[in-house]
């Protein structure tokens, strides 16, 4: 999601915290990147997902029925 535009992420986890950890996690990684290296970065900032000024986006949900349903993914972590 750093080196490419428009990407949607979403994490999915049987509890929330647990996808909202690892959705923090990314967070701290992308804004501790050397700042050479650094082509994105956070444009908002929110507790269980971020979105970056090139359009990537990552979101943490729980698993349920309707999880990431109509949802155009790039990526999905379970």
């Amino acid at each position: 999601m750093l080196f490419h535009k428009e990407k949607s992420i979403v994490v999915l986890a049987t509890k929330f915290s647990t996808a909202a950890n690892l959705v923090k996690k990314v967070k701290a990684i992308i804004k501790n990147v050397p700042p050479w290296l650094q082509i994105a970065k956070v444009s908002i900032d929110n507790r269980a997902s971020f979105e970056l000024d090139n359009g990537s986006q990552i979101k943490a949900s729980s698993t349920s029925v309707d999880a990431g349903r109509s949802e155009a993914l790039s990526l999905l972590v379970i």
